[in-house]
């Protein structure tokens, strides 16, 4: 808000601590808690009738215990004896075990792994072992197989803003104002890796101008310019230099089968997460940092505005420049999922060493181990409207708007697209492309006869008219006590960003390697292809997944009407009847467009584009 001709201040202070707080039914003990939250105020006169100022602080200090619960394995069954599961649960053999005699299929005599790995050695998985002693996996400390604990997120944050006011004639009114957000956060482990460190660091500013000018008593003109920007980092948390464990202290062979930081095997990245179906995340946090995200806007607009008569009339426009940089690697440590669809429970799988999936990404962008891209879009948008006092009884409102939202392009081309033609899916590349290949060298596919913008590999919409429309009457004049208000509006908005942004992901610079292993025996497949210990078995030769954008996408259409009956009934009783009716279409929407149909033949048949993409298409078809 604005200062004024005399100094006006405030302070305050809030606090929680958990000594006031009762204990969480769910927790062991009271979860820790101190949050502080404090600030002040300042405002005044900087020159006595022209100039004015006002500032604020705002800080927020919390440590609060986050309690969860969750099953993990004993001590008994972190050796292999799972035998605690009977009746209930049956172990069956994943695959041939011919040390202990046994058939892929066949159960396990007593839940035993540990008896099925001295018969067998190797049975059980050296690399899960290694997870949960190096990892730190924790053991129960609730009733039954339960882990409960209350770790402590820490979250610290402080707020300035400040106006500046200045009227320098009679005809002039200038103001701006500033706001500064500094933020930290972090998330602590709970049954993961205890040193890894999932925390977030961002800055948010804004700054306003406005500048409203009177030319004559009818003719005033509003001037308005802004700027914000937001940033944010999140380190890698597993990053072995504070940890101390890596993929191969687990066990994991440094070759190519494994995630990878950038192009090649590591070691830095840190380790991978195992997620257990029935317990407990092992491992590490795998999904998350690095990350750093830069967003910017920049906005200019102005309004006339202009009296005659009964008429009120305003014309204006806006002009939005929009920023987006990015750089992550999500999946840099891989994540492995265990269902327990081979033994029957997933700790169990987990011990065989037996994921039903697995995850990584690969970068392709040259001399880089994350990916990166920097989004540029710009938003254009007039509009004229008129109030008319029709007379005493009737005021109406017509406006129109035009908006249009271009294309969003990546400044160094890196995008594709996969669009279907005849019965074939066809991927298409912006200029920065490579046309499949992981070097440098590439020639970008490009839009391969499609008649769309190389930056975006989209269309754009160029007829989004916006009218408005508003009716308000009084049946019996000024004085009366009945109101009629009806109104009806268009308005548009764009597709979100991610949706554009997902085709930064695809090949020919980020490879999403998710392979799923086979149907076990006891379902009528081959049991598992591959274990944990070598689970990705390509390096770069295809995707197994990629992102598709409609090319023809249209901007997210709002249509709004309402109608409105006032009635005073009495002086301090007033009764009304209000519909409102909305319509939204063309809103964002990215299907499975090439899954399977149901029914019977072969899988890729009955895809809605069987085809694959021939070579000369795509060097390096997905």
């Amino acid at each position: 808000k604005g200062g004024t001709n005399r100094f006006h201040g405030s302070a305050f202070e809030f606090v929680r601590n958990d000594i006031f707080d009762a204990r969480n039914s769910f927790a062991l003990t009271k979860a820790p808690l101190r949050q502080n939250q404090f600030g002040a105020t300042l405002g005044g006169p900087i020159i006595k009738d022209k100039t004015f100022g006002f500032f604020s602080y705002e800080g927020t200090r919390i440590r609060n215990g986050m309690t969860s619960t969750v099953n993990v394995p004993t001590a008994t069954m972190r050796q292999g004896d799972l035998s605690s599961l009977l009746p209930g649960v049956q172990l069956l053999a994943p695959v041939d075990y011919p040390g202990a005699g046994l058939k892929a299929g066949d159960p396990i005599p007593g839940n035993r792994l540990d008896t099925l790995n001295t018969e067998d050695p190797g049975a059980i998985n050296p690399i899960a072992l290694n997870v949960m002693n190096l990892a730190k996996y924790p053991l129960p400390n609730g009733p039954g197989n339960t882990y409960v604990a209350s770790p402590v997120a820490p979250t610290t944050q402080n707020y300035y803003q400040a106006r500046i006011d200045h009227n320098p004639n009679d005809r002039d009114r200038i103001w701006g104002s500033a706001y500064l957000e500094k933020y930290f956060t972090g998330i602590p482990p709970f049954t993961t890796l205890p040193l890894e460190r999932n925390i977030t660091n961002a800055t948010a500013g804004q700054i306003g101008l406005h500048w409203v000018h009177i030319f004559k008593p009818t003719v005033t003109n509003d001037i308005r310019v802004g700027y914000n920007q937001d940033k944010w980092d999140s380190p890698n948390p597993s990053d072995p230099s504070f940890t101390h464990v890596t993929q191969q202290d687990l066990g994991f062979p440094l070759n190519g089968n494994q995630p990878t930081f950038g192009q090649l095997p590591h070691t830095g990245a840190g380790i991978p997460a195992f997620t257990v179906a029935g317990y407990g995340q092992a491992g590490g946090i795998g999904f998350g940092g690095p990350e750093m995200f830069r967003y910017a806007h920049y906005e200019l607009g102005d309004t006339l505005n202009y009296v005659r008569g009964r008429h009120r009339m305003a014309f204006g426009g806006r002009i939005v420049r929009f920023h987006q940089d990015q750089r992550h690697l999500e999946q840099a440590r891989g994540g492995y999922d265990f269902s327990g669809q081979y033994s029957g429970d997933g700790f169990g799988d987990f011990l065989l060493g037996y994921p039903d999936s697995a995850v990584r990404e690969i970068i392709f962008i040259p001399n880089k181990d994350q990916q990166e891209f920097y989004d540029r879009a710009n938003q254009y948008g007039v509009f004229a409207q008129d109030s008319w006092q029709i007379n005493p009884k009737m005021a109406l409102d017509i406006g129109l708007r035009y908006e249009f939202f271009a294309a969003t392009h990546e400044k160094q081309g890196r995008v594709a697209n996969f669009i279907p033609r005849g019965n074939e899916i066809v991927r298409v590349e912006g200029p920065g492309g490579t046309g499949g290949d992981p070097s440098p060298s590439g020639t970008s596919l490009g839009t391969q006869g499609f008649n769309i913008d190389p930056g975006c590999l989209c269309t754009r919409p160029h007829k989004d008219f916006a009218p408005r429309i508003g009716l308000v009457i009084r049946p019996a004049g000024a004085d009366g006590r009945t109101v009629v208000r009806a109104g009806a509006g268009i308005f548009y908005s764009k597709s979100v960003e991610n949706a554009f942004q997902a085709l930064q992901f695809n090949p020919p610079w980020v490879y999403t390697d998710g392979p799923v292993n086979t149907l076990p025996v006891s379902l009528g497949g081959p049991g598992p292809s591959f274990d944990m210990t070598n689970a990705f078995v390509h390096l770069g030769g295809a995707s197994n997944s990629g992102y598709a954008f409609d090319v023809n996408q249209k901007d997210v259409t709002v249509q709004q009407w309402s109608f409105d009956v006032e009635r005073q009934v009495t002086s301090n009783l007033m009764a009304s009847l209000t519909y409102v009716g909305s319509e939204s279409y063309h809103l964002m929407a990215n299907p499975y467009f090439n899954g399977a149909r149901p029914g019977s033949g072969d899988f890729q048949s009955r895809r809605p584009f069987p085809g694959l993409i021939p070579t000369s298409a795509d060097p390096a078809p997905v």
